[in-house]
Parts: C-alpha cells; structure tokens; sequence
C-alpha cells in the first residue's frame, strides 16, 4: 500500500508499510526510514529505464546521496533479499 501527503503539489512524504522515503523533492540527498527488514536495497532510475544507482540498506535509516543527478523525475525502488520489487515511486530532485 502507497500513500502520499502532499503540500500544494510537492509530495513531502511517501510511505510503504514500514518504509518512508523524504524529503520529495529533493536537492541532494534524501532519506530512507526502512522499519521493515525485508527491505535491503534501493534503487534509482531515469524515466526511460536506465539504473542509475543501487545501495545497499543496512541500517533503519539510510541516507542516500542523488547530488551528480540533474534536476528531474527519476524513478526509486525498494527490494528485497531476493530482489524481488516491494516498492516502486518517484522521486523529484530540484536544485
């Protein structure tokens, strides 16, 4: 289950179960609040499919650095062990 808040037309917050991923937009980091231990990594894409970055989640709280990327959609998605999808959504950077 997806649920945004949103302000205006930014989306502050997105929510997955047991994760949270903010601030959206970002400018140069953003941070992941993983509580579901199933998740063990993400990853980033541009809108036409190219991956662009995967880390590795180790810990609750992730920071994850998008500051060499460009102002822009991209594209984030939350995985398990298997690399299996448990999340798919947007993520905006705006510098």
């Amino acid at each position: 289950m997806v649920t945004s808040s949103t302000n205006g037309v930014n989306i502050d917050e997105l929510l997955v179960d047991d994760a949270s991923v903010f601030p959206n937009p970002v400018i140069d980091y953003f941070n992941g609040d993983i509580k579901n231990s199933d998740i063990t990594e993400i990853e980033i894409y541009q809108v036409d499919g190219s991956l662009l970055l995967n880390k590795k989640i180790s810990t609750q709280t992730t920071l994850v650095d998008l500051s060499t990327l460009q102002s822009g959609v991209y594209i984030y998605k939350l995985l398990d062990i298997n690399h299996s999808i448990i999340s798919v959504n947007k993520v905006i950077i705006n510098k």
